[in-house]
């Protein structure tokens, strides 16, 4: 599997207007700490669970990740891994926390993937 992208905001809005799971994954191209996270979210993605991981890259589409944050009503922070279920966050995570995991963690407490 691999990173799935959004383009525009009504993207991000009809995505969140309809049931289903996700995980955004907010990451900086210019951080250390973002790269270590967005490793542990490839090696997540190559674990093959059936959800769709959203990466934002939080300075070349700052519009997208700030409608993220305020739509979602969860605080900016990157990298930060979000798993969103039926429009809503039910977890969320930030920097050296985000591993694969914690991810598959939250899928499992959430009852995700089992």
């Amino acid at each position: 599997m691999s990173f799935k992208e959004w383009n525009e905001v009504e993207d991000i809005d009809q995505f969140l207007s309809e049931p289903g799971d996700a995980i955004i994954f907010k990451h900086s191209t210019r951080c250390g700490i973002s790269t270590v996270a967005h490793e542990e979210m490839e090696k997540f993605l190559g674990e093959g669970i059936a959800i769709d991981v959203f990466k934002i890259l939080v300075v070349e589409q700052r519009p997208l990740s700030n409608h993220i944050a305020e739509t979602l009503e969860v605080r900016h922070q990157s990298p930060q891994a979000i798993l969103v279920r039926d429009g809503k966050p039910v977890w969320e995570t930030t920097h050296y926390s985000i591993t694969s995991t914690a991810v598959k963690e939250a899928l499992s407490t959430q009852g995700i993937g089992s």
